[in-house]
Formats: C-alpha cells, structure tokens, sequence
C-alpha cells in the first residue's frame, strides 16, 4: 500500500511541479474554490458505504448489490445538486468561472458512480497487489492526460478535463479488473443503513475539519490566495497523508481480524502509530525545515509567498496524521456514533480556531490555527479511542516520543545548516536532506537504545530488512 500511493504521489509530484510552471496560481485557485464544494455535497450525501462492506465478514452479494445502487443513487443526486447549485456558489464567491467548472465535474461525478464495487475485494481480502495496480493506471493516465491539455491549453481547464478523464479510466478499468458484476438491488438497504447513518454523520463533519479552512481562506483571499495555500497544503501531504492514507487502507481490514481480540487489537494499534510517527515525523517536520529551497526549484519563483505556508502547513499535517489510525480503530470496534460526536467537536473547535487566526495574522494565522485544531483534535481522537479499547495514553505517548524528539533535533541542525552556509539553492538543498536525515536516525537511535531497544518499532523494521536482504 505503501508502493501504491507513493507511486501515485510521484506522478502527483510530477504533474504538481510541471502544472506550477506552466498554470498561475489563480488557476489552481479557480479549481480549488469548485472541488470545496463538491466536496461538501458530496459528504452530504456520502453514507461510507465502504467502511460497512469492509468490516462485514459475513458480506452476500446482496450487500455488494446494495452498495453499488445507493452509490449510484448518491452520486447522481451530488451530479444534480452541483449542476443546479453551480450558478449560485459561482455568485457566492464572485468568481463566474466556477460555474462551467462545477457543471463538468458534475457530470464526472456520475461518470464514476458506475464504478465496480467488486473493487472493494481488494482491500477486503488484503489484496494490495491489485489495489496498488488499480490505482496506478488510473493516476497514470489521467496524469498524461492533465500534462498534455496544460501545454495546450495553458489554463485551468487542463486540471477539470484531466479529472474527467480520471473518472473514465477508474470505471473501465474497475471492470476489466474485477470480474465482479453488480446489479441494480437494494435488497439489503436496511443492513447497510444501520451502519453507515452515523458514517454520514461523521463525514459531514470531517469534510468540514478537512476543507473548512479552505472555505474561509477562499471566501476572505480569493482565488490567488487559496491558490497558495492550496499549494502548500497539496505538497504537504504528500510529505504525511500519502503515508498515512495507504496504512489505513491496509489497518482497517486487518484490524478487524482483532476486532474480538482486545489486547492483540490494542497491540497492533500501537504497533501501528510506532510505525507510523518513525516516517510520518521526519517526512513532514523535513519538509517545513526545507520549505525555502522546495518551493523555488520545484514550482518557480512566482510561487514565492508560498514559502511562509510551507513552512508552517507540514507541521498541522504530521498531528493529523498520527491520529489517523484512532478513527480506524473506533471504526472497527463499531462505535460510530461516537466518532460522529467526535467528529463534530474536532469541527467546531477548527473554525473557531482558523477564524481566530485570521483575525490575528491573516493568512498565516489560518495556519496557525490548523495547527491548534489539529493538537485538540489529536486529544479526543486517541481519548475516543482508549475509551472504547485496552490502550492507554501510555501507550501511544511511548510511541511518538522517540520520532518529535529526534525531529526537532532534525529541524534545529537543518535550521544551522541555513544559517552558516550560503550554497545555491539546490546544493544546499542537498546538504539539508542529507544533514537531517543523519541527525534523525543518529538521534532515534540513541533513544531507542535509551528507551526500550530490544522490545521498540525500530527493531521489527531491522529484522524485517534483514529477512528481506536473505
């Protein structure tokens, strides 16, 4: 999994660094404003229909049947609301250019509602081999797709048109792929709607702790300005969320083997953050610290002022990520109803947090206060998730102690490194990543030998690398 979406995140980063040269950053403002709201209509009518087929052991083709109907269902309703809506929300921001651009992604939406629901067998019987194929093409070719139109076009409508075409390749594909069939049924829409109400619940609200600081800086700074901190916040999680993401889609199916079993369950969620905080922590806080000399060599200098957020953004992102995995293990246990209050708490307090931000530093305090929601957030989410199972808080600070405390260590030699020397920009971007990464392992492993050695992540990662070398 973790193949699977650093692959789609390198031709991510190509197309993001290609499409940075050629588009402005109005452009990729004008996008963003349009998939915010696709994004909340979408959450308005997403039941995480996946998640129930996911923890289902006992799944009928009933329930698959079921599935893939409401899906369509839903997505023809998103198709619809943004195709009415377009006119109004492009009135809303001021910005008329909306309006053509949510009417083709509407469209697309549909386009992927057909999409195969035997698809979902891949992460359900851990085959992610086939979800890392599956997922590559798709990217792939909308990829050559999206560099093609942007050298002819030169606009915005490159991005719209490219995620058509994603849409078209992810339907045919999903068919040649699975032989699964679907029918149209809802023969078993009141099993499936016992669970995914409350998955409703908790999307709403996640849309919202996710994009709705993307509302406010859109709405307050208009298209130039989201364009920048959609920038920031696009190459910061590929540095933390594109690690996390493929780990939840491995943890979810197998942390339900343990869904009976509460200590092993609790084992292999601590097991997991371990895993995940050793990566995640560095990745994210390296990023920050070499913000400065990514930003020049990979998007140009016209997207200077997005340094200041590139330096602050990876830091909100790596809390994120490492209270990712808690919602999974909530999700496992069947507690849904309590991550839906969670998840509206988390949303709360982030708008009032970015709001408060922005009045005290404008832009920068958008981010600022990302990064305060994200601490609370991080709170209630491990809190929610020791109620319902045997972890402690112990546990999980045991587990991320080790990674914060050699990524300071990291970020204040990286930092020195900026201060005393004055090499071209991407030389000492080089002397940057190669003095981090030393003091990083340098620093973990004298904690780990300090901390627990034998029983710590870092030595099933060695004699996991040591039975892959025999």
């Amino acid at each position: 999994m973790m193949a699977m979406r650093w692959g789609v995140r390198l031709i991510g980063l190509m197309s993001t660094v290609i499409l940075a040269r050629l588009l402005m950053p109005a452009d990729f403002g004008i996008v963003a404003m349009a998939m915010v709201c696709v994004g909340l209509i979408n959450q308005l009518l997403d039941f995480g229909l996946e998640f129930g087929l996911l923890r289902n052991p006992n799944a009928e083709r009933k329930h698959y049947d079921t599935t893939w109907t409401i899906r369509l269902l839903q997505m023809g309703g998103v198709a619809v609301l943004l195709a009415v809506a377009a006119p109004f929300i492009a009135s809303g921001y001021e910005e008329p250019r909306v309006m053509p651009i949510l009417w083709v992604i509407a469209f697309g939406a549909f386009v992927r509602a057909w999409e195969n629901i035997g698809t979902i067998d891949f992460r359900k019987h851990l085959q992610f081999d086939r979800d890392f194929k599956f997922n590559v093409y798709i990217k792939l070719g909308g990829f050559l797709v999206t560099i093609g139109l942007a050298f002819y076009l030169r606009n915005y409508w490159a991005l719209v048109v490219g995620s058509l075409f994603n849409h078209c390749v992810a339907v045919g594909l999903s068919f040649v792929m699975s032989s699964y069939r679907p029918r149209f049924s809802l023969e078993a829409v009141g099993e499936v709607f016992s669970f995914s109400q409350w998955m409703l619940v908790r999307g709403f609200a996640n849309y919202i702790f996710g994009r709705g600081d993307e509302i406010i800086t859109g709405k307050i700074f208009g298209s130039i300005g989201l364009g920048y901190y959609a920038m920031a916040k696009n190459v910061s999680s590929m540095a933390t969320a594109e690690i996390v993401q493929p780990a939840s889609r491995a943890f979810v199916p197998g942390f339900s083997q343990f869904e009976n079993e509460p200590s092993r369950l609790a084992s292999a969620f601590t097991r997991a953050i371990s895993g995940m905080a050793l990566v995640v922590v560095p990745a994210g806080l390296g990023l920050s610290s070499v913000a400065p000399e990514v930003v020049p060599i990979l998007l140009g200098h016209k997207w200077l002022e997005t340094v200041p957020l590139l330096q602050l953004v990876p830091i909100a992102e790596v809390v994120m990520a490492l209270h990712g995995l808690a919602g999974s293990l909530v999700i496992v246990i069947g507690r849904v109803k309590l991550l839906a209050a969670v998840a509206w708490l988390r949303a709360l307090v982030m708008l009032g947090c970015v709001y408060l931000g922005y009045q005290f530093a404008g832009l920068i305090g958008v981010v600022y206060g990302m990064i305060a929601s994200a601490t609370f957030s991080f709170i209630v989410l491990n809190s929610a998730a020791i109620s319902v199972s045997e972890l402690e808080w112990g546990h999980i600070i045991r587990a991320v102690v080790r990674p914060v405390v050699a990524g300071a260590c990291m970020m204040g030699a990286i930092s020195w490194v900026g201060a005393f020397f004055a090499f071209p920009l991407l030389v000492l971007l080089i002397v940057k990543m190669l003095v981090g990464a030393a003091v990083y392992l340098s620093v973990i492993g004298l904690l780990w030998r300090a901390f627990g050695g034998t029983e710590a992540i870092e030595t099933e990662l060695l004699n996991m690398i040591r039975q892959k070398l025999k």
